[in-house]
């Protein structure tokens, strides 16, 4: 059977099991039509520094938790996660000139590996 890496595993070790521990980070664009899915996600850095995203609405409709930014351990506004990741984001996408934050969450697995459960 093939193994699709999962997003949640490292982004769960990055935050010791706790998504608390993840920095909120919220789109505040207007009509943005990817709102669904980027306007607010938890971040966290990897053990090389690349960026582990999950949407909150993914965390929500999978287990249940209702994500509320001021229980995580900090905040940050799009623009402000943008410029920090700036080299990051011009290496690693291949940007159309959307959101960011929607280009990292596409790139990497989905983070509760539904493809892997429907291959079963």
């Amino acid at each position: 059977m093939l193994h699709t890496p999962c997003r949640i595993v490292p982004f769960l070790a990055a935050v010791e099991g706790n998504w608390r521990n993840a920095i909120y980070i919220e789109c505040k664009e207007r009509d943005c039509p990817h709102a669904a899915q980027c306007g607010a996600v938890l971040f966290a850095a990897g053990a090389d520094g690349a960026p582990l995203l999950i949407s909150a609405s993914d965390l929500s409709a999978c287990g249940g938790i209702e994500v509320d930014k001021h229980e995580c351990l900090g905040s940050l506004e799009k623009d402000a996660f943008v410029a920090a990741y700036r080299s990051f984001l011009n290496w690693r996408l291949e940007s159309d000139g959307s959101c960011a934050l929607r280009e990292l969450l596409k790139t990497t697995p989905h983070p509760f590996c539904r493809d892997e459960l429907k291959a079963k």
